[in-house]
């Protein structure tokens, strides 16, 4: 049966912190592209949540903590959420622990992505009063109580029932230019007897990226020609420094010769009309 997470929200919601798409997101329930890949830095993440959990369960003076476990609802069987540890607070008080490491500063304030992710849970866990949201980064903690919001879930829900339809349909939501280098890995192949009559859109989607690639071929050349200028000035100097305090090295370094496994890629070419331009 196909689920939605609490991780899941704010990629429907359009503000995951980690770039994923609702496209990207949609592919993988349907099949077209693979489960995301565990990372090292998921993996450490993992093993310090325990720790956050244990300076949140602290600030708040919980007298008791349980491991969380995945949790959904009777009435929405398809939404779920599994939060790191279930918190009972004075007179069995219950609240969600939410732990978050990060790699860099804590900000003073929760990111969107997190409040998405909190009002996510508590809507499978209507019975606990809040969120105790903690993160720590950067040798630092912040925590947050988040408790339930009733607008911001009335909107979430719609976003996660009408996302659950195009899945269920296998309709892709639009996809974005992050999805650019994705649809590749969702089509690696292509049917040579295959041509498809695109609609009237896609000549503005054909304007655009010729406009883009001017824009980027212009841009390159204006770098390359201050580059030349910065390079001719400094001639065999080591370093230059700018009026503004700004420095420039240009030093030798040593690149290291490797071999690129052969592979099949697929990549877009314009063939334009008579007259037009071609890649």
């Amino acid at each position: 049966m196909i689920s939605l997470g609490s991780s899941d929200a704010p990629v429907v919601a359009g503000v995951d912190p980690h770039g994923t798409t609702p496209w990207q997101l949609w592919a993988r329930l349907v099949g077209l592209l693979p489960p995301k890949e565990d990372t090292a830095a998921m993996a450490w993440g993992r093993r310090l949540e325990r720790l956050v959990v244990e300076r949140i369960a602290e600030e708040v003076r919980a007298e008791s903590i349980q491991d969380g476990y995945t949790l959904a609802r009777d009435e929405r069987p398809w939404q779920r959420a599994t939060p790191d540890a279930l918190l009972y607070l004075e007179r069995g008080e219950p609240w969600l622990a939410e732990a978050k490491a990060l790699r860099g500063q804590v900000p003073e304030e929760p990111m969107l992505a997190w409040l998405v992710q909190c009002q996510h849970q508590l809507m499978v866990w209507p019975d606990f009063r809040g969120v105790a949201l903690g993160a720590f980064g950067a040798l630092d903690f912040r925590m947050w109580r988040i408790t339930p919001h009733a607008d911001l879930q009335r909107a979430l829900l719609g976003r996660e029932e009408a996302f659950l339809r195009l899945v269920e349909t296998e309709t892709p939501p639009p996809v974005e230019a992050a999805d650019n280098a994705w649809l590749a890995k969702a089509y690696p192949l292509s049917d040579t007897l295959r041509t498809v009559r695109l609609g009237a859109e896609a000549l503005e989607w054909d304007a655009e990226r010729q406009a883009g690639k001017e824009q980027e071929k212009s841009g390159k050349t204006r770098a390359d020609a201050a580059e030349a200028n910065l390079k001719f000035a400094m001639q065999d100097a080591r370093a230059a420094t700018l009026p503004d305090g700004t420095t420039y090295t240009w030093a030798p370094t040593k690149r290291h010769g490797y071999t690129v496994e052969e592979s099949i890629v697929r990549t877009l070419r314009r063939k334009g009309t008579k007259n037009g331009a071609q890649d």
